[in-house]
């Protein structure tokens, strides 16, 4: 006893799967886009000039992610005396 709708169904699960196979090697042949190139400074900067510097590094585009202070202890007290500035911004082209 022969049985036809076997073999469709196996030719078309056959079709089926080549054509999900096609489809994944055609996504993962995409070129990767390419990586900013990020810059990075460093400030060292005294105490009164804080304000001034970092509203500098704004305008620049600079995007300051930690600032360090530097401490001093005098007459029994701790004063940040300098501050360390860290920024990045994306790096031209």
């Amino acid at each position: 006893m022969k049985r036809p709708g076997i073999r469709a169904a196996i030719v078309f699960g056959l079709i089926a799967l080549a054509a999900c196979a096609g489809v994944a090697l055609a996504q993962g042949g995409a070129p990767k886009p390419k990586r900013a190139t990020i810059e990075y400074t460093q400030r060292d900067v005294d105490a009164t000039q804080i304000v001034e510097t970092l509203d500098d590094l704004g305008k620049s585009s600079w995007d300051v992610f930690q600032v360090m202070p530097v401490w001093h202890f005098s007459d029994n007290e701790l004063r940040p005396t300098r501050y360390q500035v860290f920024a990045k911004r994306k790096a031209a082209e």
